[in-house]
């Protein structure tokens, strides 16, 4: 028993029916005995999806229709692991080790695709036939120290991250062309991508306590990311399998961040309080293609004020108005810069983009909070240089059509939310989540104008006896991104849970997309083309549920680490 002293966790399995069967369990613990804690932590989730697509496409330079549909099956396999421990060196210092480890393999054994093109030189048929693999490797490894420095709670701390991740793809791809006069061609191929991305980051934190009205903070951060990745294709004749040197590439990529920050906080007379922060960053990237005998070098500097006032007021101060603005910086994915070929399909592709740019946002907000939990805001925002995935004609074909991410022009948008949770009686209460926002975005010489509204309403019953149930909704309007324009969506959503044992024994059972209507059209268009896609996948499905609260020993509390490239990790 004594071994088991702070020992509490939960772990429990998920079956779930779509078309197919997934499963997923997991377990995690916490164990805390005088100075030590450790946190564990293991999924598991076995996954198969169906996805269907159809596709009308007008390309007017060359006056073909073409109209496509495509069926596949896909399976996935991922497990995630994590362990961390925090010890107690001193009632004042502290140090930590966290360890998160993920593999995830996908296999599309079957991908099948049937185009017929309608132009002036005749009628075609297309049948494809795609297959892939691709398996997913991610290690990263978080070291901290922690001490106190005052009796107040000032405190300064160093966290050190290092994030491997290692991507291999292997996909084969086989298309017959059938044309009306008779000719008949085979286009097979087969490519590999093999990608590391290895991200090192250092931060240090000081955190300054007060008892007088003024806190403040202040800290440095260095991150280092780099890319190195390949594209190996090959074409089959129908004797032997050749190099296809044209599209084989070897890319790399390397970005540093120097970057200091410090805030501050001061509280005022009269529930009045600010906020004042200021972030200054120094980035040099550069990027080199092999193959296209390509290099790009990019240095800035830049500062990220922030600036906060709110005034609390009425009984107990559960009343609020603030203001605020921030200037921040948006970086893209790491798998945009790779400037690769992707094949979706005989007729479209997905381009990377090794000259992308970051995104500057500068937001401008109003927010009141009524009764500490009704809430309404009022934000503008301009975005120089949007980072957004359009569709553009294939320079090299004009009967196809790629998927690229560029920089587009000036972004404006506003919005306004609120956000309120209702109690209808004591069993019976709801959150209501609703936003209206108008934006204006720029491509060119073209304006794209969108007005759109989304809302979310959950619906939570407490029966009694350990049961209760959810019924949740969500919906939005027309969306738009670059030159894609979503038609809206909805999706309803439902669940129940009975809770035995004094709540350690949990089972539940959700049901998502009740309805069946979820499903993507999508429409895109430029001078040269037009496109709808419609996109289906296997999203209404059936869980059944099933949770064990353990606990073993003193019920104390843990410590866990922090991490300090969490923004570098969400990049990947």
């Amino acid at each position: 028993k004594k071994a088991l002293e702070g020992l509490n966790g939960t772990m429990g399995m998920n079956y779930t029916q779509k078309s197919y069967w997934s499963i997923a369990p997991w377990i995690k613990a916490s164990f805390r005995k005088d100075r030590l804690s450790i946190n564990a932590q293991y999924n598991y989730n076995n996954n198969q999806q169906l996805n269907e697509i159809e596709e009308v496409s007008d390309y007017f330079t060359t006056l073909a229709h073409q109209d496509s549909h495509s069926f596949s099956k896909s399976k996935s396999q991922n497990h995630y692991a994590s362990m961390d421990m925090v010890y107690d060196l001193t009632p004042k210092s502290e140090i930590g080790l966290a360890v998160e480890y993920t593999n995830g393999h996908s296999n599309n054994p079957k991908n099948d695709g049937y185009t017929r093109q309608e132009s002036p030189d005749g009628g075609l048929d297309v049948t494809s036939e795609m297959k892939d693999i691709n398996n997913n490797n991610r290690v990263n490894v978080t070291a901290y120290y922690k001490i106190k420095t005052d009796e107040k709670g000032s405190s300064f701390k160093v966290v050190g991250d290092y994030t491997y991740n290692n991507t291999k793809g292997y996909n084969f791809s086989s298309a017959l062309y059938d044309y009306d006069n008779g000719k008949i061609m085979s286009n097979i191929y087969d490519y590999s991508a093999p990608t590391t991305v290895d991200l090192f980051s250092v931060r240090s934190d000081y955190d300054h306590k007060s008892e007088g009205n003024i806190t403040w903070s202040t800290g440095t951060k260095y991150s280092n990311s780099h890319i190195a990745s390949q594209a190996n294709y090959r074409t089959y004749d129908g004797l032997a399998w050749n190099d296809d040197d044209p599209r084989n590439n070897v890319f790399s990529y390397n970005e540093q961040v120097v970057a200091a920050y410090g805030k501050m906080n001061i509280s005022l007379p009269k529930g009045w309080s600010a906020v004042a922060g200021l972030r200054m960053e120094y980035t040099l990237l550069t990027s080199y293609s092999l193959t296209m005998e390509q290099k790009d070098d990019q240095n800035y500097f830049d500062f990220f004020p922030q600036v906060s006032i709110m005034k609390s007021f009425g009984e107990n101060k559960l009343h609020s108005i603030s203001a605020n603005y921030t200037r921040r910086l948006s970086r893209p994915s790491y798998s945009i810069f790779n400037p690769f070929v992707i094949p979706i399909n005989e007729f479209s592709s997905v381009v990377g983009n090794p000259d992308i740019r970051p995104s500057y946002i500068n937001r401008y907000g109003i927010s009141g909070v009524l009764y500490g939990k009704y809430s309404i805001s009022a934000e503008y925002a301009k975005t120089s240089g949007s980072v957004e995935q359009v569709t553009l004609i294939d320079p090299d074909n004009y009967n196809k059509t790629i998927y690229k991410h560029i920089n587009m022009g000036n972004a404006y948008s506003w919005s306004l939310s609120a956000s309120a949770p209702i109690t209808i009686t004591k069993w019976y209460g709801m959150n209501l989540n609703g936003t209206i926002l108008y934006s204006e975005e720029s491509m060119k010489d073209y304006t794209y104008y969108l007005s759109c509204v989304q809302g979310s309403m959950q619906n939570n019953f407490t029966f009694g006896k350990g049961w209760s149930a959810d019924v949740s909704g969500w919906f939005t309007s027309l969306l738009r991104q670059g030159n894609l324009t979503v038609d809206p969506m909805w999706m309803v959503n439902a669940s129940v849970v009975k809770k035995c044992i004094n709540n350690r024994l949990v089972f539940s059972l959700n049901v998502n997309d009740v309805f069946g209507s979820m499903k993507n059209t999508i429409y895109s268009s430029g001078a040269q083309f037009e496109k709808k896609t419609i996109s289906r996948w296997d999203a209404q499905s059936v869980t059944l549920g099933v949770r064990w609260n353990f606990a073993q020993g003193k019920n104390s509390k843990t410590k866990k680490v922090e991490s300090g490239n969490s923004e570098d990790r969400n990049r990947l």
